[in-house]
């Protein structure tokens, strides 16, 4: 049996650490100091290094294989609901790939949420956007963890939501509006097919 780490044992963690970060935004972003944006960037500082401590311990079980050729990924299923006989559940798999992308996702949004405090400064709807932010990248982390397509689905959802909200942070100008409306469209386009 290999060995996993406090790290890979809780991945389910990353990108619950956003979704929390989102919430408390909601509720106590226009309270705080820095009216948010504190949660967003601390959520995603805190998703990279679970993230980056994740995908150290997975290369410690890569190299601690010894001569087996595959190590099976870390999936790991709780039961949401059940109907009618059927299982509804959610869970994380995790792998090299999976925690590679995290770890570029993370890095990223923390990026975008440090650069964004500046950018936004002074704007009217400063916490609505760090509140969007944070819920995209929740929505991506979960989306790369998803162990079934329903959760898949619902973390690709996510996104496109907030892209909509993103995109057209600025509503009162018509190309910032018809930006959103063409990426929200072309998004569910492709959701068709």
């Amino acid at each position: 049996m290999l060995s996993s780490g406090f790290f890979l044992e809780h991945a389910w963690v990353i990108p619950i650490i956003p979704a929390v970060a989102f919430a408390l935004i909601i509720f106590f972003g226009k309270k705080m100091p820095m009216k948010g944006s504190e949660f967003g960037i601390a959520s995603m500082l805190g998703s990279l290094v679970f993230a980056a401590g994740a995908g150290y311990q997975w290369i410690q079980r890569v190299n601690g294989a010894g001569e087996e050729s595959y190590v099976a990924p870390i999936v790991k299923t709780w039961t949401w609901w059940q109907s009618g006989g059927v299982e509804f559940g959610i869970g994380q798999h995790i792998d090299g790939l999976s925690l590679a992308v995290l770890c570029v996702v993370a890095f990223i949004s923390s990026l975008v949420q440090i650069y964004s405090v500046e950018y936004l400064r002074g704007d009217r709807r400063y916490t609505h956007f760090f509140a969007s932010l944070t819920l995209f990248s929740a929505g991506m982390m979960n989306m790369v963890v998803a162990e079934n397509m329903i959760q898949l689905i619902l973390g690709w959802e996510i996104m496109g939501l907030c892209s909509f909200m993103l995109i057209g942070h600025w509503w009162e100008e018509a190309a910032n509006s018809r930006a959103a409306l063409k990426a929200f469209f072309t998004t569910r386009t492709g959701d068709m097919g």
